[in-house]
């Protein structure tokens, strides 16, 4: 039920890194409830960062032990994706990399100096709730799911399954584009060497109150 997880990374000689990792909405009710992770936070995503989504990501980060100046990596998927990009946006941490699948990030102005890369399924609606995709200094990635095959019908967005765009992320690893191959090549730089000494999942509730976490080294 974690909505959070931060992996944090020892590497000699140089300050921790933090990796967060934001799942997608939880609860689907437009009636506000505890859920951080709700339909209300994605309304207020695609306006300003004081979303609950935004704001658990912040927490778990804080609680993990980054700060300021800690270095972090920031990946969501669907609603994840543009909570972290309001954190990144912010300028709160010291972000090195983005990395969002499925979300409606397009009005949401990260730092063209920090190495973005979003995947945008064309045929998935929900990244284009966030208006069109501004970031013009990010790689953009917009495969198409269905092109030649059935849409199934089970599913109201099935390009939107977090199972086709792990699909897309392996395509992703075995691109020849020399663009996104160099950028991803840039996030793993940042863990070159890095030994992981801790992964902590967080659960949240709207009264911003962790309600449990568990941790493993």
């Amino acid at each position: 039920n974690a909505q959070v997880l931060v992996e944090r990374y020892e590497i000699p000689g140089e300050p921790d890194v933090f990796v967060a990792y934001a799942s997608g909405t939880v609860d689907f009710d437009p009636r506000v409830a505890d859920e951080p992770f709700d339909m209300e936070s994605n309304v207020i995503n695609s306006v300003n960062a004081n979303s609950a989504s935004a704001d658990a990501v912040r927490q778990a980060l804080q609680a993990a032990g980054a700060g300021p100046d800690s270095r972090v990596q920031l990946v969501g998927y669907s609603q994840g994706g543009a909570s972290v990009a309001r954190v990144a946006a912010s300028g709160e941490f010291d972000v090195q990399a983005v990395l969002t699948f499925g979300s409606p990030t397009g009005q949401i102005r990260l730092d063209p100096d920090v190495p973005a890369v979003l995947v945008e399924h064309s045929d998935d609606l929900v990244p284009a709730l966030g208006g069109s995709q501004d970031n013009a200094y990010a790689v953009v990635v917009e495969p198409r799911v269905y092109d030649d095959g059935e849409v199934p019908t089970a599913d109201p967005v099935p390009a939107h399954l977090r199972r086709n765009y792990a699909d897309t992320a392996h395509l992703m690893d075995d691109s020849d584009d020399q663009r996104l191959a160099a950028t991803l090549q840039g996030f793993d730089d940042l863990l070159r060497n890095a030994v992981l000494v801790a992964s902590t999942r967080y659960e949240f509730a709207r009264e911003s109150v962790v309600r449990s976490a568990s941790a493993s080294s």
